[in-house]
């Protein structure tokens, strides 16, 4: 059943190239009820979407099927409409298919301890790092939701790597912490190829910025 979700999730997106492309509107994203683990979850169905695999990732109680292929919710009262109106900043939202669904409040589970990179306080030399990396951002022409994504992303990797020299971290130890975060977190493919790609950006503008 799961795989005829994402089938659909394809046909639709394919849909929707075909009426003017990506380049001219919004990416859309479907969300649907499925089972998982004997409870209710919202799958999130979207194909290679950075920031949608952005806003889910920090949703409570997210995570990514390997084998599906989507991210997956316990559904709470509000889940669905706050996973909505969080997900309409960046793509077209269908979740048509809640519209009679019946809500039945499952036990809440334990907050996941692997992800405290959300409570991380920024020290002073991060946060002009990261200031300045949005501001080159800015000047480059990325949009605010791109400039949006690369910021959370080097906040996760400052939050790794906590109050050390960052300059002083080689590339294998680098890889190396993000291997094991992406594991321990059980994150997908895509997002740890968007966690790269930020943290090499960020090496680069900061040294060509002395």
């Amino acid at each position: 059943m799961y795989k005829f979700y994402y089938i659909h999730i394809v046909l639709s997106i394919f849909e929707q190239s075909r009426g003017g492309g990506f380049m001219n509107q919004k990416r859309k994203v479907i969300l649907q009820p499925v089972k998982f683990r004997k409870c209710d979850h919202v799958a999130v169905l979207s194909l290679f979407n950075p920031e949608v695999d952005e806003i889910v990732r920090e949703v409570e109680g997210a995570e990514w099927s390997s084998g599906y292929r989507f991210w997956h919710i316990p559904i709470q009262k509000d889940t669905v409409q706050s996973l909505k109106k969080s997900l309409s900043e960046v793509c077209i939202v269908d979740a048509s298919a809640f519209k009679n669904f019946h809500y039945v409040e499952a036990p809440q589970k334990k907050s996941s301890s692997n992800r405290k990179h959300r409570n991380f306080i920024l020290n002073a030399d991060q946060k002009e790092r990261l200031v300045r990396i949005e501001k080159y951002l800015t000047d480059n022409g990325y949009s605010d939701s791109s400039i949006k994504v690369y910021g959370s992303l080097i906040k996760v990797y400052f939050s790794l790597v906590k109050d050390r020299d960052l300059f002083s971290i080689s590339s294998e130890e680098v890889n190396t912490i993000i291997e094991e975060y992406i594991k321990a977190n059980s994150l997908s493919p895509n997002y740890q190829n968007l966690l790269v790609n930020a943290i090499q950006k960020f090496y680069a503008i900061s040294k060509s910025k002395g």
